[in-house]
């Protein structure tokens, strides 16, 4: 967002600036012309009254004496001009009478008219400054007198001043273009502290808040709310895991003395009773397990512990090796990956992903093939670190790869499969607070394989 506000903001900045710069440079170029202008006129003016005494005395020599003084100090040429527009005397270097400027001037002082300010010259304009005053006797016109001044001098001062102005905006460009920043970043403060709170309590951190920051009353009053509105969720939560784990534990006792009673009355009751027993006997102990599995979801639910840097294929040889007798006694053969192998680190929350991978195996001892084989592979994926779990069973039909992990799914035709339909959610919810996530797709990737794959993926660190 501070980009794309700080993108809008200085295009704007620097349009402002150049706009601003523009017209102070026209203002001064016009200023240093108008005085360059007025000493000119001043000069012309002073010319006209010593050429009409010179003019009533006969005196051209002195006439154009004077003239040429006037170029020699000030470098402006003059010529005296006849009521007919002819040159009767001029400076050493003649004045331009054919220049569009100079013809408008002696025109306008023929008719009788003080000669008028020429248009800007901008420092690429190389005309000259023309000015032309009319020589009258009792009133009447009998001369025109014309100055024609260089403007270099003047095109030089226009230069430092557009310099100067240039480099003033400069200055209040990256003034400006800092004070922005800093607004931008002061008034953004709140909302990134939001933005990277709101992350976090999605990804399951929920004991974090949003810190006190500056900005704009406002946003510091929306941070506080969104705090109480995380103090609240949290709080829900961990009600709603405390009710779940209590009353699992609550139910275990119970549990454990049905048990009892009911195989007590198996083994002394009417033999008549034995099947119906033996039925309630099986309910009994599937309630007992999805208890347990309650209480193992409560568990997972809850935040994620410290992360730390682990090799994947070290804890998937030791939970293999954890879980070696288990499967032997199944007739199930357990497949380990070779720690020797190029090492894939990971850092996430060792004791969630171990968790998860015995959720895996054990959904892979239940619903793979009897007798058959799993297989830990470990490997890397671009940018990502997965460790699958690979079953040699009759897998999930089409459409069903979504729902699995659902909490209590039973696919079709499997409701009196051993388990409660939590194994995968399980899985699930642990990886998701450790940072990463759960993948199921038919075993070797292809759907017409036999098998499930599980795979639990995590980022890779990088060295």
């Amino acid at each position: 967002m501070r980009r794309r506000i700080l993108g809008a903001l200085f295009p704007l900045l620097i349009i402002a600036v150049v706009l601003v710069g523009l017209r102070l440079g026209a203002a001064y170029a016009q200023s240093q012309q108008r005085e360059l202008y007025l000493d000119r006129l001043n000069d012309t003016a002073r010319l006209a009254s010593v050429a009409e005494e010179s003019l009533d005395a006969g005196d051209l020599d002195g006439l154009r004496a004077e003239l040429e003084r006037f170029e020699e100090v000030f470098g402006v040429h003059s010529a005296v001009l006849d009521r007919g527009g002819a040159v009767l005397i001029g400076s050493g270097d003649a004045v331009d009478l054919t220049a569009g400027d100079a013809r408008a001037q002696v025109a306008a002082a023929e008719a009788g008219v003080r000669g008028r300010q020429q248009d800007l010259l901008l420092p690429w304009d190389d005309r000259e400054l023309a000015i032309a005053e009319p020589v009258s006797r009792n009133g009447d016109i009998i001369g025109v007198v014309v100055t024609s001044s260089p403007t270099t001098a003047l095109h030089h001062e226009v230069l430092r001043g557009w310099a100067l102005i240039a480099a003033i905006g400069v200055v209040a460009l990256i003034a400006f273009g800092a004070l922005i920043q800093w607004f931008t970043r002061w008034v953004l403060q709140p909302v990134r502290a939001l933005d990277e709170t709101a992350h976090l309590l999605a990804s399951g951190q929920y004991g974090t808040r949003v810190a006190r920051a500056g900005g704009p009353p406002e946003l510091r009053r929306l941070a506080l709310a969104f705090n109480e509105m995380a103090d609240t969720v949290e709080s829900s939560l961990a009600q709603q895991r405390t009710f779940v784990a209590d009353a699992s534990h609550q139910l275990r006792n119970p549990l454990n003395a049905l048990l009892l009673r009911l195989q007590y009355l198996e083994m002394a009751g009417p033999a008549d009773l034995a099947p119906e027993l033996r039925g309630a006997e099986a309910e009994a102990w599937r309630l007992a397990e999805l208890v347990d599995q309650l209480l193992q979801l409560a568990k997972a639910e809850q935040p994620a512990g410290d992360p730390e840097t682990f090799a994947l294929a070290a804890l998937a040889a030791e939970r293999a090796g954890a879980v070696a007798a288990l499967m032997q006694s199944l007739g199930i053969r357990l497949e380990s990956p070779d720690v020797g192998q190029r090492e894939v680190i990971v850092r996430a929350n060792r004791a969630a992903v171990s968790r998860a991978l015995d959720e895996l195996l054990d959904n892979a001892a239940k619903y793979g093939r009897a007798r058959g084989t799993i297989a830990l592979r470990v490997g890397r994926e671009g940018g990502s670190a997965v460790l699958s779990v690979i079953d040699d069973g009759p897998g999930l039909g089409e459409g069903e790869w979504e729902q699995a992990p659902r909490r209590f799914w039973r696919g079709p035709g499997r409701q009196n499969d051993p388990g409660v339909g939590l194994g995968l959610s399980i899985a699930q919810t642990l990886m998701e607070g450790a940072g990463g996530s759960l993948e199921l797709r038919p075993a070797g990737g292809s759907a017409q394989a036999q098998g499930l794959e599980a795979r639990l993926v995590l980022p890779v660190v990088t060295a």
